[in-house]
């Protein structure tokens, strides 16, 4: 099986996105205070609207979407590891061609920068925080958390645990790349695969073999109308042969088309002479 290489074009993407999900988390991280459980570093963008408020924030999520799993001691290598093993996955299916529309493809370059950008979260940024360098490699690598920074809210959707207005998990680049990845498989589905409307047969062969694929033979396209005759006679034989021999073959003797006519009274008389005595033979056969 011929693999599939990635387009350039795929490459500069993700390696764009990439860039821009790391280098706004990182002014995060350098600009924002630590967040703690009574304090949140916040810049408030869009205030005072009764549909939206956004703010800038830093969150700090161990887990995974809408924060599952945040807080959990197990969260950090865990997830780790699966976002290791969706990289690998996501690399053999499109070397092996699962992604095979342009759609999928674009889809598959942003579901890779998402899993990239969070899973470089997870293996730096434990290594960053106050008093690293008085840890093991393994108690860092344990401490690394995914950084978000999109703080969305809506007041018009007050709820018993958001009276405020419903409030968004916090969010990054990456999560927003995975996302519209999600959205791009989700209308693929609907879409025509490639090989769905194309037919096995090309369109100009169509109805020229529909004679020999009713037959079972499988004849050339130009054979069609001139074999037609010998198929349903049982004959093999060429196409022009076929109006010489049907007296021999409805008189069950396989001899050339020329002698049918001069071998008509030696089968009657039941000897096998030679055509040219066919007439001379006829008498001495009646009895006197």
């Amino acid at each position: 099986m011929k693999k599939q290489r990635i387009p350039l074009l795929l490459i500069l993407l993700i390696l764009v996105l990439y860039a821009l999900d790391q280098v706004s988390k990182w002014l995060i991280v350098l600009h924002y205070e630590l967040p703690t459980p009574y304090y949140l570093d916040r810049t408030p963008v869009i205030t005072g609207s009764r549909f939206l408020n956004f703010d800038i924030v830093r969150i700090h999520n161990t887990g995974v979407a809408f924060g599952m799993g945040n807080g959990e001691a197990w969260a950090p290598i865990l997830f780790l590891g699966v976002q290791i093993f969706a990289l690998i996955l996501l690399f053999r299916l499109y070397r092996r061609g699962f992604f095979s529309t342009r759609l999928l493809k674009l889809a598959w370059a942003l579901i890779t920068v998402g899993v990239l950008g969070n899973m470089t979260d997870r293996l730096t940024q434990g290594f960053f925080l106050p008093g690293a360098e008085q840890l093991t490699f393994a108690e860092n690598l344990l401490s690394g958390y995914v950084v978000d920074f999109l703080d969305f809210s809506f007041p018009f959707l007050p709820t018993e645990a958001f009276p405020l207005g419903y409030h968004w998990p916090s969010f990054n680049v990456a999560d927003s790349c995975v996302c519209v990845a999600a959205t791009l498989f989700f209308i693929s589905c609907f879409l025509p695969q490639p090989g769905e409307t194309e037919k096995r047969n090309k369109p100009g062969e169509a109805t020229e073999q529909a004679t020999p694929e009713e037959t079972g033979k499988p004849n050339k396209p130009g054979e069609v109308a001139e074999q037609a005759a010998p198929e349903e006679a049982g004959n093999p034989n060429k196409p022009d042969e076929v109006a010489e021999q049907a007296a021999p073959e409805e008189a069950g003797n396989p001899n050339k088309p020329d002698e049918a006519a001069e071998q008509a009274a030696p089968e009657e008389t039941g000897k096998p002479n030679k055509p040219g005595e066919a007439a001379e033979q006829v008498l001495p056969l009646i009895p006197s």
